[in-house]
């Protein structure tokens, strides 16, 4: 067998891969709470869009937030109106999207030659990987626009190999279109440079001779030119901001202060692709010897290699870097995976059940350093944690070992069945690894307490009322130097922020009244409506009390302090 990709799949194992995977994704989509700041941010942004019914402006705690596409704002909102607000509401999109995702690889991986049994090792690659497993769980935009950029990779890759080309070029430009409204411009940069790329290298333009590039964009344009426009309609100021300051400035320059060396995504990729990552040399070398899949000599393994070479350059290059930038990457890479551990008549054994040891390894031995009194004692090497820390990473630690367990497990039948049944031992590792990523979910409830606002809300206070209906409906809670972005979701309400600009600067400065920009014009409206609250860090409530502002403190936790007028 030269190679198993060509090898059939019979129905009832494609259809029961399939059942597993999204048993296993699903799973995940649980009632865990929000994280500051990424999932409050979004989650919030989506509530008030769908209590004020304006679907153009999106605005956080009140205030005009330009910094996103409105995409996922407006499926959240729909959800919550559906399904009501709760975490899972929040996260339906990226969930969606992220399984939606798994399908688009599948189908990425038959467009490249890897048939059927190349398609659902390609899906469980990107399933089981650690990195895009765990971002397809959690309330960002980027597994959304990473769904949309591999609908446009699928739809051209079509086009690359069929009669109708003109119209999967259109439907390539509508996916580009939801991309750029998931997340702006890189809905065109990415595949557009991707192919440049893959121009440059090859010397060759047989990938431009089906690209119908007028009717692409012009289709692009039909599905995110109405919002733009609407927006900057209502809001002059919208076309500058989001244009020059979100996407020129924020690639060319250190403005958003998220400097990190050029080096960045390098070990987030290596981690990232757990267990499969010793597999990544020959996955590249998979790609680059792939053979033409028209008759124009167009090398569709190639192209998705030079893609995913292009979105980490990209990025890497950039002024800003946060780690979700290079989940578009991911499911090019996963079908160059899978192309490596299905080509040959040997299965690469060694480097599969490394990696997947390694990483079940490193789980349980983390597990156990994280155990109360646990292996870092006896090893004499105690960790360093904050004493409101210990109980709750106690809590996570068995959720790390059984994910831990699942890899070490998987990587022992690779050996055992790979010899007769490759197809079979990689949709367990797979399927392994999106069990190990799901653990690890269940288990950051545990860590509530400390990115979220929900605990200490539902937390009890005088007479036993829990914090998030104590406060009297109508009054004015203020927000003092900080700001959960977890909060207002949680509270479903919106705070007045005191001396706190940070992501909401831009906003600010259009509309200013809706804040107060000094500790100053703070005391002076203090006390003077009944029932004010206000949330403070320990410090600035210290600060404050010690200048005499008088305060009734309500409840008062490590983090967070509520005082009330007297």
């Amino acid at each position: 067998m030269r190679n198993a990709s060509t090898a059939p799949v019979s129905v009832p194992m494609a259809a029961l891969t399939w059942l597993l995977l999204a048993v296993l994704w699903w799973g995940a989509w649980d009632h865990r709470p929000l994280a500051r700041p990424d999932e409050g941010r979004y989650g919030e942004i989506a509530r008030e869009m769908a209590h004020s019914g304006d679907w153009i402006t999106p605005r956080l705690n009140g205030i005009k937030y330009f910094e996103k596409p409105p995409l996922q704002y407006w499926a959240t909102a729909v959800a919550y109106q559906t399904l009501g607000e709760d975490e899972r509401s929040a996260r339906l999109w990226t969930t969606l999207c992220g399984f939606l995702t798994l399908i688009l690889t599948a189908c990425l991986a038959r467009q490249v030659g890897l048939g059927p049994a190349g398609g659902l090792v390609a899906a469980s690659v990107l399933a089981g990987s650690l990195y895009p497993a765990l971002l397809g769980h959690i309330n960002t935009l980027d597994t959304g626009v990473a769904a949309f950029l591999t609908a446009t990779l699928s739809c051209f890759l079509q086009a690359q190999r069929s009669p109708a080309s003109r119209r999967w070029m259109l439907l390539a430009g509508a996916c580009a279109g939801l991309a750029m409204l998931s997340k702006g411009l890189i809905g065109l940069v990415l595949p557009g440079l991707g192919l440049m790329l893959y121009t440059l290298v090859n010397r060759d333009l047989s990938g431009w001779r089906r690209l119908h590039p007028g009717l692409a964009l012009l289709a692009c344009l039909l599905v995110a030119g109405p919002w733009f426009v609407l927006v900057s309609w209502r809001n002059p100021e919208f076309p500058h901001f989001f244009f020059i300051h979100e996407h020129f400035e924020r690639f060319t320059s250190t403005v958003h202060r998220r400097v990190e060396p050029a080096w960045y995504f390098l070990p987030l990729l290596l981690g990232g692709l757990l267990p499969w990552t010793l597999l990544l040399p020959g996955a590249l070398r998979a790609g680059w010897q792939s053979p033409p899949r028209n008759g124009e000599g167009f090398r569709s393994g190639r192209f998705l290699l030079m893609y995913a070479i292009g979105v980490v350059a990209f990025f890497s290059a950039s002024g800003s870097k946060l780690p979700g930038y290079i989940a578009p990457a991911f499911p090019a890479l996963a079908v160059l995976l899978a192309q490596a551990a299905l080509a040959g008549p040997q299965p690469p054994l060694r480097r599969l059940t490394f990696g997947g040891i390694g990483l079940g390894l490193l789980l349980t031995v983390a597990g156990l350093l994280l155990q109360p009194n646990g292996l870092d004692r006896m090893l004499g090497i105690p960790l360093d944690l904050d004493p409101d820390m210990v109980v709750p990473y106690a809590a996570l630690a068995p959720w790390l070992m059984l994910g831990g367990a699942a890899q070490l497990a998987a990587s022992a039948l690779v050996p055992l069945l790979a010899q007769r049944q490759r197809l079979l031992a990689l949709v367990c590792l797979g399927l392994a690894g999106l069990l190990t990523a799901g653990s690890g979910l269940h288990g950051a409830s545990a860590m509530a307490g400390f990115n979220s606002s929900l605990p200490w809300l539902q937390a009890s206070h005088l007479q036993g009322t829990a914090l998030a209906t104590a406060l009297p409906a109508g009054s004015r809670l203020f927000s003092v130097g900080t700001y959960d972005q977890t909060l207002d979701f949680y509270l479903g309400r919106t705070v007045i922020l005191v001396d706190f600009l940070d992501e909401l600067e831009f906003g600010l400065q259009q509309e200013p009244e809706r804040a107060l920009a000094t500790e100053a014009a703070f005391r002076a409206t203090w006390g003077t409506q009944p029932h004010d609250h206000a949330l403070l860090e320990p410090g600035r409530f210290a600060a404050l009390q010690a200048a005499g502002l008088p305060m009734r403190v309500v409840a008062r936790d490590a983090r967070h302090v509520l005082v009330s007028a007297p």
